[in-house]
């Protein structure tokens, strides 16, 4: 859990975050230039495969199309073949939130209405990933979209993933950026339910 108000720490845990590309943090959160600019975890070690991941954003503009808030990812996206699932804005659908993956191996788009006001306030997007592969969305805690399931979930192994805000992929660069300020961060090693989403 992050709240970038207060700094890079993991507040329940030890994955502190490093600025890069010239991330930086103000009081609102952590500033992303659409451009080079990402947060990164060390390694996480533990295994990952149901999960959530949850975060407060507001948006530069609802122009931009494939940058993403958070996600997770495989260490080896220098070299090429990275895996991730990542919470993706106006990749495939101008103005609407997804779940971005590799490839879009676990994408669909969610048949949802166009972000109209993130560029004006913070809003809450979370994605549920249930064991079964299975994908939820979730935003201000109403269910955005419609449930899917287009395949398996990947399998995270321990020590050979890590924690991203502000990139896609990596290395940085193109589309793979976003630009806006991320107040708060969460992920979860297992599916929150719904009840538990509208609580927050």
């Amino acid at each position: 859990q992050w709240n970038f108000t207060r700094g890079l720490e993991d507040v329940i845990g030890d994955r502190e975050g490093t600025l890069h590309g010239g991330a930086s943090l103000s009081p609102e959160g952590l500033v992303l230039d659409g451009k080079t600019s990402y947060v990164l975890t060390a390694p996480v070690k533990s295994d990952l495969k149901a999960k959530t991941l949850e975060a407060f954003v507001k948006l530069s503009t609802l122009q931009q199309a494939g940058g993403a808030v958070m996600g997770v990812q495989t260490l080896d996206g220098d070299a090429g073949g990275q895996h991730f699932d990542a919470i993706v804005f106006g990749e495939r659908e101008p103005a609407r939130w997804m779940a971005g993956s590799d490839s879009f191996h676990r994408t669909q788009d969610l048949g949802a209405e166009p972000e109209t006001a993130a560029d004006k306030e913070f809003v809450h997007i979370a994605i549920v990933y249930d064991e079964d592969g299975t994908i939820r969305c979730y935003r201000n805690g109403r269910l955005y979209g419609k449930p899917y399931r287009k395949a398996d979930g990947f399998a995270f192994k321990a020590g050979e993933w890590r924690v991203i805000f502000g990139a896609r992929a990596l290395p940085p660069g193109g589309n793979f950026m976003l630009t806006g300020t991320i107040r708060e961060a969460r992920m979860h090693d297992r599916a929150l339910t719904e009840q538990e989403i509208d609580e927050r």
